[in-house]
């Protein structure tokens, strides 16, 4: 395992920086911070240069202190320090006392966030979706407002929202909870409006299990427009243990029952009988599914602790044996979030706990579920410049470096977030970095337009998951290619040489 421990990270120079390392030339010291008094964090890359980044308080901030939520766009190479290289953008909310919990961009760069708003007396909070222009600014043609309430407030259940997507219709579909009983999708059309021809009034409420506290953490548009969910569930057939699930739902929100037993695909991640979870999840380029998140074993004391895993299901919810769980060798870790490069290889972001100190965590291993050794002597690289830090999220720039945010914490609610950046690089069994390559592809993750480059003049064809070719083209030094006909979901460009890169259109 390679520690980078406090603020000595390295003395290299970014020529000679070692792929998987820290990066010297992020604001000096290869992270800087973001927001105080945040527990949230979510990232998106734009550019090399600059990133829109999401930060709310969370609960653990004395609560006469509000939220402070914030969406904020900051340059990525700024050397000078974090204060000239942030735009704050203030969140039209109804009042101090809301926050952010996930945000994407739709086709026309608009930026659709997710969040929660807190009521008192009796105590319950609502979820809200709200968008901003491009530039920043309040979408008011949104609701009319910027935003859209989903009220529960008749029974004052509260809701609670982590995922947002933007759907190839252009409709977005936020995810999450309802109180300790079921999971909650809901379906908004373009102009923020529910959509009444999804579920009850836009909204669906399912426990996939039969069981309760139900809650869907991660979510992810297929091309062939289904929808695939993840997250846990208290498993009525399993002793109502915490069990993690993935779900294949049809693009009207309904079950598909052809994905692992009866639609549902349970998945073991801790000790067999304890309690799991999923936070994240990822495709490989044959549609299987990687997933990421935690689950509970007998720890040394007795007592049950938690360890980061992963697992692997084929693309119709089995689970691949061969894979196996591959689980974090520490108490006290979890993965949050979990990317597959474009030659299937995994990372997966989270934390580690050794001699009782944590660590940020990076872990890399093959889709095959093998630790890769070229990154480190067990695959993993950690580092506690913070107190109690944890990667929330983490994406690749189009350079292929990686760009995360981190949280922190301290005894005495001290918290905050940084954002950071790491060198990413070729060879045998790396992360491509797309900058280096003979055929690069940026955006990527796109909504829309993307833009390919090659070193020399050649053809390329663009191919669905399932293999079907719907692009051909000759690229002299480069072209823009519009995207946003295509439905969401993960496709293949192929070059005459045979270089394959995986594109995600969102």
């Amino acid at each position: 395992m390679k520690q980078i421990l406090l603020f000595s990270l390295f003395a290299s120079t970014c020529s000679f920086a070692q792929i998987g390392s820290f990066d010297p030339t992020f604001n000096d010291d290869s992270y800087f911070q973001i927001q105080n008094w945040s527990s949230i964090g979510r990232i998106i890359p734009l550019t090399n240069e600059t990133c829109l980044n999401i930060s709310n308080s969370g609960y653990d901030v004395p609560m006469t202190l509000g939220k402070e939520s914030a969406l904020i766009k900051f340059l990525a190479n700024n050397p000078s320090g974090s204060a000239s290289a942030q735009s704050q953008i203030n969140p039209n909310l109804p009042d101090t006392l809301s926050g952010f919990r996930d945000f994407t961009k739709d086709s026309d760069g608009r930026i659709v966030v997710v969040g929660y708003r807190h009521f008192d007396a009796p105590a319950y909070d609502k979820i809200f979706v709200g968008r901003y222009n491009a530039d920043g600014s309040i979408d008011n043609t949104f609701n009319g407002s910027s935003f859209l309430e989903i009220d529960y407030s008749s029974s004052f259940m509260s809701a609670d929202v982590f995922k947002v997507l933007v759907l190839s219709s252009g409709k977005i579909l936020a995810v999450g909870k309802r109180a300790n009983s079921t999971n909650i999708l809901v379906r908004i059309n373009a102009n923020g409006t529910l959509d009444n021809t999804y579920g009850t009034n836009g909204i669906y409420n399912w426990n996939f299990m039969g069981g309760s506290y139900s809650k869907i953490h991660d979510a992810i548009e297929l091309s062939t427009g289904k929808i695939l969910v993840a997250g846990s569930e208290n498993d009525p057939t399993n002793n109502n243990i915490q069990t993690a699930f993935v779900v294949r739902l049809n693009g009207d929100g309904t079950i598909d029952n052809t994905f692992g037993v009866s639609g549902v695909s349970r998945v073991i991640l801790g000790q067999f009988g304890k309690a799991s979870t999923i936070n994240s999840m990822a495709l490989t380029s044959n549609g299987s599914i990687i997933v990421g998140g935690l689950g509970f074993w007998t720890g040394q004391q007795s007592w049950d602790v938690s360890r980061g895993a992963l697992a692997k299901l084929d693309a119709d919810g089995v689970v691949d044996a061969a894979f196996g769980t591959q689980v974090i060798p520490s108490d006290y870790s979890g993965i949050n979030k979990i990317l597959v490069g474009s030659n299937d290889d995994i990372i997966a972001g989270g934390y580690i706990s050794t001699a009782g100190i944590r660590s940020t965590l990076f872990a890399f291993m093959s889709d095959e579920g093998v630790f890769d050794t070229s990154f480190d002597a067990d695959g993993m690289i950690t580092n506690s410049n913070t107190p109690n830090p944890q990667i929330l999220d983490f994406a690749f720039q189009p350079d292929g470096k990686i760009i995360y945010v981190q949280s922190f914490y301290t005894s005495n609610f001290d918290n905050g977030m940084y954002v950071g950046r790491m060198l990413m690089g070729t060879g045998t069994n790396h992360l491509e970095e797309t900058s280096l390559n003979q055929m690069a592809v940026y955006p990527n993750p796109s909504n829309g337009t993307t833009t390919i480059s090659v070193t020399k003049p050649t053809q390329i064809s663009v191919k669905t998951i399932n293999g079907t070719e719907i692009l051909t083209t000759t690229i002299e030094n480069q072209k823009m290619i519009d995207l946003s006909e295509f439905a969401a979901g993960v496709y293949f460009i192929n070059t005459a040489e045979g270089q394959t890169i995986k594109v995600i259109k969102e």
